[in-house]
């Protein structure tokens, strides 16, 4: 009799052990541990309190969720002239349109698995870079527009930039502080230049467009802060196939269109890299703000191919771009 109520008050000691804890299978301690140390103790860093959960988070969690306001810019363009007056003297330069900076929204949910593998699901969605400048038209200005010399008078200039991408990664937890991050990453960068003239009502039209889509590698390292939150970083490079269309139109008044189109294929590149803190703030909510930066290599940018392309045959060959996004965020996270 004493041996099956030994035997009914281990089983209820294990099972009791495994609620509090979460059936967290890092843990393999021989003795319960106090409410301190299941935030200090090394082995809970890794399944029970990885990636965008509060050190302070008792259990294993399954899921969490996290949304960021996000503030980039992004570079002037290269440099190169683009207008010129009446004896063809330089009178604006591209990288005289300036550094543009826009808002925008970033996602992310985790899926945790027992068992050190975890599916990320992340989201990036800026609004338009944009930016104006105005020149002076009384002492004539001059449009080289792919190969071509503008016909109709223009005075205003715009450039405008959009970037969304998403991922999916599997991440193995390797340490408690140190994983390894694998997946998938779609990439949409589009561009639009625009030169016109409000008096005539005439234009001239640039677009470049860029849709990525690869496969990319990387690592992730988080520290906790003594109970206070934790650092976390990452970065990921990825090689993409890039499915690239550059359109150009000019639009002169009282004259049919005249246009140009090219799309294709190219090889390019994307690193991603970000990091931050969170802030412990309840069990299931943490505060997060840090810094990303996006670089892309080898797309096709807007104002680089005003001089690449020929309007009339349609030739050409594609001018690749660097251009680097980078700012701040600070967003929430929740656990459950």
């Amino acid at each position: 009799m004493r041996r099956h109520l030994a035997l009914a008050a281990l089983v209820v000691c294990s099972l009791s052990g495994q609620s509090v804890f979460g059936q967290d299978p890092a843990w393999t301690g021989d003795s319960a541990p106090s409410a301190l140390s299941v935030g200090d103790a090394p082995e809970f860093w890794g399944p029970g309190v990885w990636g965008r959960v509060n050190p302070n988070f008792w259990g294993y969690p399954s899921i969490s969720v996290a949304s960021d306001l996000v503030v980039m810019s992004r570079p002037a363009p290269v440099h190169q002239p683009i207008l010129f007056d009446g004896n063809f003297n330089p009178i604006l330069d591209a990288s005289q349109l300036g550094s543009t900076a826009a808002a925008g929204g970033r996602f992310n949910v985790t899926f945790f698995s027992p068992n050190g593998w975890d599916f990320l699901i992340d989201g990036l969605f800026m609004g338009e870079f944009d930016s104006q400048r105005h020149v002076d038209p009384s002492g004539g200005v001059n449009l080289i527009f792919y190969q071509g010399i503008a016909l109709a008078q223009v005075d205003t200039i715009r450039f405008r930039s959009n970037l969304n991408t998403g991922e999916f990664n599997l991440r193995r937890r390797l340490s408690p502080q140190f994983a390894l991050l694998g997946g998938i990453r779609v990439l949409q960068l589009s561009e639009d230049f625009d030169f016109t003239d409000g008096a005539s009502g005439g234009g001239y039209f640039s677009q470049a467009g860029n849709r990525l889509f690869g496969g990319q590698l990387g690592a992730e390292v988080v520290l906790p802060a003594r109970g206070y939150g934790r650092f976390f970083a990452s970065g990921k490079y990825g090689i993409y196939n890039d499915r690239f269309q550059i359109n150009a139109q000019a639009l002169n008044p009282g004259g049919a269109p005249i246009s140009v189109r090219v799309h294709d294929n190219m090889a390019s590149g994307v690193g991603d890299f970000t990091a931050g803190f969170e802030i412990t703030t309840v069990p299931r909510m943490t505060i997060r703000f840090g810094y990303q930066c996006l670089v892309l290599n080898d797309v096709a940018l807007a104002v680089d191919q005003l001089n690449q392309f020929d309007i009339f045959s349609n030739s050409g060959t594609v001018h690749k771009g660097n251009p680097v996004y980078h700012g701040g965020f600070v967003g929430l996270v929740f656990t459950f």
